[in-house]
């Protein structure tokens, strides 16, 4: 059986403060993700957020301030895009897709 491999892009508007890297990754795959009251309670100016983590692919850009080494990218999850998000990364989490992940080079919403 062959594997369905699904090519996403997931803007990411929102990424780790101080200790994430919030670029841009190609033909990444979704390692890891959170979300809840655990990760909620460490987001800037929201409860709702969701971490996630990639591997593979080519990092094409890292800001200074990524220095995570569990998270990768956050997204706010409060809002209509931060929930379409949240299901996109469920899916490629789910289906091991490839994805496409473009940051905002922040590190603004994560402690």
């Amino acid at each position: 059986m062959k594997k369905f491999v699904i090519n996403m892009t997931l803007i990411v508007c929102c990424f780790l403060s101080f200790n994430a890297f919030s670029g841009k990754c190609k033909n990444c795959v979704i390692d890891t993700y959170g979300t809840g009251v655990y990760y909620g309670d460490k987001c800037v100016n929201t409860d709702h957020c969701v971490v996630f983590s990639v591997t593979g692919g080519t990092v094409l850009e890292k800001p200074d301030c990524a220095k995570n080494s569990t998270w990768d990218y956050v997204i706010d999850a409060s809002t209509d895009t931060g929930k379409s998000m949240l299901s996109q990364i469920a899916i490629a989490y789910t289906t091991g897709a490839v994805v496409n992940v473009h940051g905002a080079g922040e590190c603004t919403m994560y402690n």
